[in-house]
This record gives structure tokens, sequence and C-alpha cells, in this order.
């Protein structure tokens, strides 16, 4: 009697055990099958490290058009800072001479460029013959050349011809020229580093919110330093050339 007593507990104690197999496996079952009905991003986090969400443009962050796009507005305005430059740094420039502004009448605001009073010619050397085309201009003429910060002189009449006057042209200082070239390619530069730090801060923001990788921020920083400095190579190539064409231009005055 005490051996079956035994058994059947044994018999019991087996039973129990898968039992609470069974309960442990389907317990694992419903844990997998909930995971699997979570939402999509909570699986990423739970089995990925990383995953760029499906709203994020993953192919144009690593486009950088918005980089070229930035480098031509900047080139542009600095272009254009240039030439005026180059048109201003030897002060005899018959364009720039033309653009002076001349208020014919003085009991009238209008204004007209000089060109349009007169004629600009290049005597060579440092002479400059204005040909003004009535006589009641020249007065005129002359008041808005000597008040103009480029020219700030008085020209002067010509002996044998009442409609033209002389402007001598004295050229700046080379040196004072470098400077000032010098200052206007290192705000081209700086305008430039500007696009990078932009850059730069839109990869870290777009790694704190798990749109990109570590080894993404690397390689479009990385991407985007190139671009900076092949730029940096082109403003350096543009500053040679115009510190030469102002030097050979102020020799031949």
């Amino acid at each position: 009697m005490a051996g079956l007593s035994f058994r059947l507990a044994l018999l019991n104690a087996k039973k129990h055990r898968e039992k609470v197999k069974k309960a442990a496996a389907a317990e694992a079952n419903d844990d997998e099958a909930g995971e699997e009905q979570l939402p999509s991003e909570s699986r990423k986090k739970s089995r990925d490290k990383f995953t760029p969400p499906s709203d994020f443009d993953h192919e144009a962050a690593f486009d950088l058009a918005d980089v070229d796009t930035e480098y031509a507005r900047i080139d542009e305005r600095f272009e254009k800072r240039l030439q005026e430059f180059k048109a201003s740094g030897g002060r005899f420039n018959p364009d720039l001479l033309g653009q002076l502004k001349v208020q014919p009448d003085r009991s009238s605001p209008d204004t007209y460029p000089l060109r349009e009073l007169a004629s600009v010619v290049h005597r060579g050397g440092r002479n400059v013959s204005i040909l003004v085309s009535d006589a009641s201009y020249v007065k005129p003429i002359m008041s808005a050349v000597q008040s103009s910060q480029q020219f700030n002189q008085q020209p002067q009449r010509d002996a044998d011809n009442d409609l033209e006057l002389i402007l001598r042209i004295e050229p700046e200082n080379p040196e004072e020229q470098a400077k000032k070239l010098k200052a206007e390619c290192i705000g081209w530069k700086d305008a430039i580093r500007e696009v990078l730090a932009t850059r730069k801060s839109k990869h870290a923001t777009w790694l704190k919110a798990k749109h990109i990788t570590k080894d993404d921020v690397k390689t479009l920083d990385k991407k985007v330093k190139a671009l900076q400095d092949k730029k940096f190579e082109g403003i350096d190539k543009k500053e040679k050339q115009l510190q030469a064409e102002l030097a050979n231009r102020s020799k031949r005055l």
C-alpha cells in the first residue's frame, strides 16, 4: 500500500512539472506574439539599434545639393564684390567714372550717370578725358567728380576745348590694395565655413533623432569638408590672379 502511494506521488509530481513547462512555453509564445503586435517603431527599438524612419529621405541627406546651392549663392555675391574691387582698385577704369551720379539741375533732385552726359576716354598713362556733350553739364560733372570718394579731385578744363575735362588719376597704394583684397577673400572663406557649420548642426540633429548613424555623420562631415577645401583652393587662386592683375595695372599707370 505504501509503495502504491509513493508511485502515485511521483506520477503527480511528473504531471505537475509537465504542466509548468507547458504554461511557461505558452507564456513565451504569448510574449513573442505580443511583441509582433507592438507598433513598428517599438520593434525597431527592441530589435535594431538603427533603422532609418520611413519619413526621412536618407538619400537626399547624402545628396549635398543644398550645399552646392548655398555655395553658388555665396560665390555670386563675392564674385560681384571682387569685380567691383577690380574696377575701383586702380580708379582710372572708364566704367567706374561713367557710373558717377551727376545732378545737372540743382533745382531738381534728378541725377544721371556721367556716361549719359559725357564720354570717358582713357588717354593713356594717368590721364583721362571727359568729353562733355553740353556746356551746361561741365560744372555739374566737375562737382560730381570732386565730391566722389573714388576720385576726390577737380577735373581741369582743357585749354583748347571748353567741353573737355582732364582728370589725372592717382593709383592707390599697392599695399593697401592687397590688404583690401585679402579682407574680401577672408570674408568669402568665412561665408563658406558657415555652410559646413550649418550642415554639421543638421547632421547632429539627424543623429539625435536616429535618422542616421555615427558613421553616417563622419561620412557627411568629411564630404562637406572636402567640398569646402576645394572652394578654398578656388578662392586662393582667384585672389592671386587678381593681385597680379592689380600689380600689373599699377605699373602701367
